[in-house]
């Protein structure tokens, strides 16, 4: 059994329930209930009573708690032993980010740690709830992600240090070889998007920040669902749908004149990215690439930040 099924287990025991551990867990509770569900799969067994309220585990995994606690602990030691252990080690360096800044900030961030340090870089993409979980159990050095002005605000935990990038644009994009077709679902108030499932970060910026306005004035038709901006961008440039995707993959494109950008009579939204790592003592390529953040970015904060 893999480690990390047996720390989302421990999870549940400690918590009492699905949604408290999943914060336990620091990811969201759709993510950590499919999670619980991948496990039951590969193990072949229910772990879960999902007839109870609050869920519980079973009274079969209860029985066992004391053995998958000591598997967690001689599992976490027999790893401290061997990264200590291994030379190799310090010249190892993981970056988790989300799907769309593995496409644009991260390959910079790479070709400029590799001509400064001698260093084998590892890039980890997938949503944010899966780079954060990666960050907070030691799998990856430094996350680099996408925060709402919002959760700026709200700011982040004690255990955890975190830097400004830059800020970016969420743009309404479309196919210019199919306008006419979009200028007459426009006419009669209907609006085909791409849309993002509303448990990953894009589809709650959506959700929040651009729908409801949308809706006061179109009646929204999603045409197809996907939780990757890259795979957004495609459908929107084979004349699906509209989609909201940040400006630095679209960009191109624009420019090219293949893809329309939609700022009016639509809307836009911006996003902050932003990187953090576990705070206390850090290595010196983590060190170094925290340097080099801001430069490689070209933006800076925005005045009374």
């Amino acid at each position: 059994m893999r480690l990390e099924w047996i720390e989302d287990i421990l999870a549940i025991l400690r918590a009492g329930s699905l949604s408290a551990a999943a914060d336990l867990r620091h990811v969201s509770q759709p993510a950590f209930s499919r999670r619980i569900r991948l496990i039951e799969q590969q193990v072949g067994a229910e772990l879960i009573d999902r007839s109870s309220r609050p869920i519980r585990l079973r009274a079969t995994v209860l029985a066992q708690s004391e053995v998958l606690q000591d598997l967690s602990a001689r599992m976490n030691k027999l790893l401290y032993e061997l990264r200590a252990h291994d030379k190799s080690g310090p010249n190892r360096f993981v970056i988790a980010s989300q799907h769309a800044i593995a496409t644009t900030i991260v390959p910079r961030l790479i070709e400029a740690l590799s001509a400064v340090m001698d260093v084998s870089v590892h890039a980890r993409s997938g949503n944010r709830d899966e780079c954060f979980d990666l960050l907070v159990r030691r799998r990856a050095n430094l996350m680099i992600a996408y925060r709402t002005h919002a959760e700026r605000e709200s700011g982040t935990g004690s255990y955890l240090e975190e830097r400004f990038i830059g800020e970016e644009p969420v743009v309404p994009v479309f196919a210019a070889d199919e306008r006419k077709q979009l200028a007459e679902h426009m006419r009669r108030r209907e609006l085909p998007i791409i849309a993002y499932p509303s448990d990953v970060f894009f589809g709650e910026v959506m959700d929040r920040e651009l729908l409801p306005g949308l809706r006061e004035n179109f009646f929204i038709r999603p045409k197809a669902e996907t939780a990757l901006t890259l795979t957004a961008l495609q459908l929107a440039s084979a004349g699906v749908g509209v989609a909201w995707v940040p400006m630095s993959l679209a960009a191109r494109e624009i420019a090219a004149g293949s893809l329309l950008q939609l700022n009016k009579p639509l809307t836009q939204t911006t996003i902050a990215m932003h990187a953090m790592r576990l705070a206390g003592t850090q290595s010196a390529a983590t060190q170094q690439v925290w340097a080099m953040l801001g430069s490689l970015a070209g933006r800076k904060e925005p005045a009374g930040r």
